[in-house]
């Protein structure tokens, strides 16, 4: 038998979408180019990373433009095409509207995100939001959320950033649904992409 074909779709709220059967709620918020297992998957995966990675890449685009982050972002992180550019606009807008709040930053401070220090206890150290990443999330945000749909906070997944759990992080997600390597290897034969 043929396998059942994966939709992803916005519901109107955490209560319809639990009264509809096979249904799993993959993130809060409007769906988008990063809805899907790949990515959300990637966002758990690299949660004390991708910080680091995505702020190698934007460097690159001073002086490269959007295709080098294009091709960095391909290399070291590894999102589908379609929410890759999501994130390439990202860093494109924070070019446009935070690269002087991002510099000033970065000449009198450490730019990171604790990326993958620890507490003693062996959790994950955070750090809260610095000049430079309220920007982005003030200027650029509200599109990147548009584009992508899944950010690691609607998806139910803590990243290097101190937020306010209640506040902030959806709480209705089946958290570790992503981590299925059938729902993967489906969704990546559904998509055309190399397994």
């Amino acid at each position: 038998s043929d396998p059942q074909f994966l939709a992803f779709m916005t519901m109107d709220s955490p209560d319809a979408a639990n009264q509809r059967p096979d249904t799993t709620i993959a993130h809060c918020g409007d769906c988008g180019q990063c809805s899907n297992p790949h990515d959300i998957k990637i966002y758990d995966d690299t949660k004390s990373t991708l910080f680091r990675d995505t702020l190698y890449c934007s460097k690159k685009s001073v002086t490269g433009g959007a295709e080098v982050v294009r091709e960095c972002l391909d290399e070291y992180v590894g999102f589908t095409e379609g929410c890759n550019d999501c994130w390439v606009e990202n860093v494109m807008c924070d070019v446009r509207n935070c690269l002087f709040a991002c510099m000033w930053h970065a000449m009198f401070n450490k730019v990171d995100a604790g990326s993958g220090q620890h507490d003693d206890d062996g959790k994950q150290r955070q750090q809260a939001l610095n000049a430079c990443t309220k920007c982005d999330e003030r200027r650029c945000g509200p599109a990147f959320i548009t584009c992508a749909g899944a950010n690691r906070r609607r998806s139910g997944i803590m990243s290097e950033f101190q937020r306010s759990d209640d506040a902030e992080v959806c709480h209705d997600v089946q958290v570790g649904w992503w981590q299925n390597d059938e729902l993967q290897n489906q969704f990546k034969q559904q998509e055309g992409m190399d397994q």
